[in-house]
C-alpha cells in the first residue's frame, strides 16, 4: 500500500450554507443521489444558491491496490517467435493441399504450384500458348486431358482457350473434345 498526497473540499452552498457533495482527487461524491443533477449544474439542490469549494485539505489516502510494478500481468501471455512459427507451420500443413507439379504441401487453398513450380510454369511459357502447342495434332484431345496437362484449374483452362483465341488461332469445341483448326 502506497501513500499519496490528494485535495479534499466539500461543496457547500453560498445560501444555506449546507454540505451537498465532497470533492476528492477530481472525483465528487453526492451525498444524496437525488441531488446529483443539480450538483452537476453547481447548484444548491435545497436552495437553488451556488455551490462553491470550502474546507479544502491535504489528506493522505493509502491505495488499496499494489503498484503497477508489483502488479501481476493481466490476460493471456504474449507469444514467443518459435511458438507463432510452430503454429504458422501447422496451420499451413491443415490449410494446404499438395502441388500439382512436385507434390510440395501449399499454404493457400487456391493455389496449384508452389512458388517454385510456379516460376518454372511462367519460364515455360503461358497456358495459352501451351495449350496451342498440345492441340497442335490432327485429331481432338479431350477436355480432361488439356486440363490434366496444363495442370490448371477449370477457370485457367477457359482463360487460356480465351487468349489463344484472341491470338487468332482457331479453336473449335467439340464436346468434350478440343481440336485446332489449321489455316490453310
Amino acid at each position: 500500500m502506497t501513500p499519496r498526497l490528494v485535495t479534499r473540499a466539500d461543496l457547500t452552498c453560498f445560501l444555506c450554507a449546507r454540505t451537498v457533495a465532497t470533492v476528492q482527487d477530481r472525483r465528487v461524491r453526492v451525498l444524496d443521489p437525488e441531488h446529483t443533477e443539480s450538483v452537476r449544474r453547481l447548484r444548491c439542490p435545497h436552495c437553488g444558491g451556488r455551490l462553491s469549494a470550502a474546507d479544502i485539505d491535504q489528506v493522505t489516502v493509502f491505495d488499496r491496490q499494489p503498484s503497477a510494478a508489483v502488479r501481476p500481468n493481466r490476460g493471456r501471455p504474449s507469444r514467443t517467435v518459435e511458438s507463432r512459427a510452430a503454429s504458422n507451420l501447422a496451420y499451413r500443413e491443415l490449410v494446404g493441399h499438395p502441388c500439382a507439379d512436385c507434390g510440395v504441401r501449399l499454404v493457400a487453398q487456391t493455389r496449384v504450384r508452389c512458388r517454385e513450380c510456379w516460376h518454372a510454369h511462367l519460364a515455360e511459357g503461358s497456358n495459352a500458348e501451351r495449350l496451342v502447342d498440345l492441340l497442335s495434332s490432327a485429331e481432338p484431345v479431350h477436355h480432361k486431358t488439356l486440363v490434366e496437362a496444363l495442370g490448371v484449374s477449370e477457370y485457367a483452362f477457359r482463360n487460356a482457350i480465351h487468349k489463344a483465341r484472341m491470338r487468332g488461332h482457331q479453336i473449335v469445341l467439340e464436346r468434350p473434345y478440343y481440336r485446332l483448326e489449321m489455316e490453310t
